[in-house]
């Protein structure tokens, strides 16, 4: 989830707790409170969605058969082009976690938020109020 809301701050909070050391407790903690709080102030993009969606997908991709690679990249492109909301591609990573009992990306709060009324967006955002069976694609 922080990758999406900001890679570069994301980084940074990982480079603190790595290196940190003999740094006071209560100073570290107010460090990285203060870089979470900036990095969760960057509303996710597309484009940084996207690309926590590829890394996933590289983690599963020799794993999978060339339909399923297909399939999940054609709902990229789908989701890249505002034809689709980001839960087709989320709930195929979701699916391959499931499948594989995977622990690590499985923990993660992008593919499985809490609440878990967060991983479908409001009916109105999701078909964006616009006719889909009108548009061309």
């Amino acid at each position: 989830m922080l990758a999406a809301h900001s890679r570069t701050l994301g980084d940074a909070l990982e480079l603190l707790v790595r290196q940190h050391h003999d740094e006071d407790i209560t100073l570290l903690f107010d460090r990285y409170g203060d870089i979470l709080s900036k990095a969760l102030s960057n509303p996710p993009t597309s484009t940084t969605n996207i690309e926590v969606l590829l890394q996933a997908f590289a983690y599963f991709e020799v794993r999978l058969t060339p339909g399923e690679r297909e399939f999940f990249l054609t709902s990229i492109e789908r989701y890249q082009q505002g034809k689709v909301s980001i839960c087709g591609p989320k709930n195929i990573i979701a699916l391959w976690i499931a499948r594989e009992g995977d622990k690590l990306l499985g923990n993660q709060t992008f593919f499985m938020p809490f609440p878990e009324n967060l991983n479908e967006p409001d009916p109105a955002e999701t078909d964006r109020r616009r006719d889909l069976w009108g548009e061309q694609g």
